[in-house]
């Protein structure tokens, strides 16, 4: 079997890219998850997070990212069952192989 390696430039590049399309589109940053806008700091957040699957070649994908504030990126860490309605509304289920 393969062993995938995964690049880190990807996440690098996705996440530039992620922040500057809500950017553009909005004109502003704001949680995917909660819709706040003015709070102080947002993470681009994996989904399926990195120590579930942490040499997959979709690890990085844009369908794995989510922008999220503070609050939101500690409950998806608290409480990971929040995550399942983002997990199969991007068919990341089917693409991680995995059940949710």
């Amino acid at each position: 079997m393969k062993k995938h390696t995964v690049d880190p430039k990807e996440l690098v590049k996705n996440r530039k890219e992620l922040v500057e399309a809500m950017s553009d589109r909005c004109g502003y940053l704001y949680c995917e998850k909660c819709m706040k806008s003015g709070v102080y700091k947002f993470h681009v957040h994996h989904i399926i997070f990195r120590s579930e699957a942490p040499n997959h070649e979709m690890l990085h994908n844009k369908k794995n990212l989510i922008i999220v504030c503070n609050v939101c990126h500690d409950d998806f860490h608290t409480h990971k069952s929040i995550r399942t309605e983002l997990v199969l509304q991007r068919g990341l289920d089917k693409l991680f192989n995995i059940n949710v």
